[in-house]
């Protein structure tokens, strides 16, 4: 049989170091987001300062309950002036000038925006400046809270643009309106109807 070798062995040594990686990298294979380590060297957030960073809050309704969707009010835009990230994800903002610990910290890599713009996790924002100049000519049903209120809305619509052959409108809200509007619920005018929902994708 094979001798084992003596603790102080430079082979004995070598085989603890390997066990040891083997264990660490297990660790930070299991270890969820936000939990992993940083692999040496390098530093395990990062931080974005004297910047503009953009990003949305909910809206309040004046007594610090949180509102939106459900009353069909946006949330509201906030500014700052540094963001803090790790792992992915967002871990603090703050306004003005970057606290000093994050700054001088080893374990932070430090990017100075030089007041360019930020915009966390938003991927996609754009405008259908052609539909904005639709609104202007069609039925906007911002707002609307229920099916019987839309077709007041499309009734009265049609009594002031009586020569209107095809109704349109736009920015309705299923999560406001209670459900999906359907053919039944147009026929309340005797022209045809197309309305588009808040998105523009769904009609």
């Amino acid at each position: 049989s094979r001798r084992s070798r003596p603790a102080g062995h430079p082979g004995a040594a070598m085989k603890r170091r390997a066990s040891a990686d083997a264990a660490a990298a297990a660790v930070e294979e299991e270890a969820p987001p936000g939990k992993r380590p940083a692999p040496q060297g390098h530093p395990r957030q990062t931080l974005l300062h004297n910047g503009c960073v953009l990003t949305c809050v909910p809206c309040t309704d004046g007594a610090g309950a949180s509102a939106g969707a459900a009353d069909g009010r946006e949330p509201q835009l906030a500014e700052y002036g540094w963001l803090l990230v790790g792992d992915g994800r967002v871990l603090r903002l703050g306004e003005g000038r970057a606290p000093e610990e994050l700054l001088g910290s080893e374990g932070v890599r430090c990017v100075d925006l030089g007041g360019r713009l930020v915009l966390p996790g938003l991927f996609d924002s754009h405008c259908h400046v052609f539909y904005q100049g639709k609104m202007q000519q069609c039925l906007v049903l911002e707002g609307t809270k229920s099916i019987e209120e839309l077709q007041d809305k499309l009734r009265k619509y049609h009594g002031e643009n009586p020569g209107v052959k095809v109704i349109e409108g736009s920015q309705w809200d299923q999560d406001l309106l209670g459900r999906l509007p359907d053919r039944r619920d147009l026929d309340v005018v005797p022209v045809p109807v197309m309305l588009f929902r808040r998105c523009w994708h769904i009609c």
